[in-house]
């Protein structure tokens, strides 16, 4: 799981990760996982789950073999035994921008392992969801179509930093971290990716584009 515990990195501190270690780094790790997940999905563009999957395994493995490296800065370079169960809620939050990081370097890889990305399900779409009526559903589905459209037609900025705010719904805050850029730049390109998504939706004949409901219209913008 954590791969060698000898792994040594020259000039650094390192420790074995015990027990109590790997059990700490799963209370840390599993508030993340399903974000990651969602937002591997969006960036890797697969009808299928499983390279999302794999995404969401290697980001804790990675994130591991920080640890047993000492090099964790979301931990303050302490080994996860340490802190104690009342501290791990607050290190889980604290951890997210550093995991959503590390997938994020993950899913490039991914694109360049993918000679060709096949077309996204209907279930991996943001609109996804159970409807006994077909021709409701028939709509939505078009809808999803539309939509996963649009947002692959972003330029790559702008799709980034929607797909983390409302796809893996990270904080503003939070997405300066992932992507290394300031609050207010964050705050922009979201403004902008949201008007470009409904200008290209309103061209596609989407009457009432990013309808409530949607996961990119129900989420507040605020930071």
């Amino acid at each position: 799981m954590t791969g060698s515990p000898d792994e040594r990195c020259e000039g650094r501190k390192t420790f074995v990760l015990t027990a109590e270690d790997q059990h700490k780094l799963y209370s840390l790790f599993l508030p993340s996982a399903r974000r990651i997940r969602n937002v591997a999905r969006q960036f890797l563009l697969r009808s299928l789950g499983e390279t999302a999957d794999d995404c969401v395994h290697d980001t804790f493995l990675e994130f591991a073999k920080q640890a047993a490296l000492g090099k964790c800065r979301c931990l303050g370079h302490k080994r996860p035994a340490e802190l104690s169960e009342e501290e791990l809620p607050a290190y889980a939050r604290k951890c997210r921008p550093y995991l959503m990081a590390i997938a994020m370097n993950k899913c490039r890889n991914y694109h360049r392992q993918l000679k060709q990305h096949a077309a996204p399900d209907s279930q991996a779409g943001p609109l996804a969801g159970d409807c006994s009526d077909p021709i409701n559903e028939a709509i939505q589905e078009e809808n999803r179509q539309l939509t996963r459209a649009a947002l692959a037609r972003l330029d790559k900025p702008l799709r980034t930093v929607l797909i983390l705010r409302y796809y893996g719904q990270f904080k503003i805050i939070e997405i300066a971290e992932i992507v290394s850029i300031p609050e207010g730049t964050v705050k922009s390109r979201l403004d902008r990716a949201h008007e470009c998504m409904r200008s290209m939706l309103r061209a596609q004949g989407m009457e009432e584009p990013l309808p409530e409901g949607h996961a990119v219209a129900n989420v507040s913008r605020a930071g």
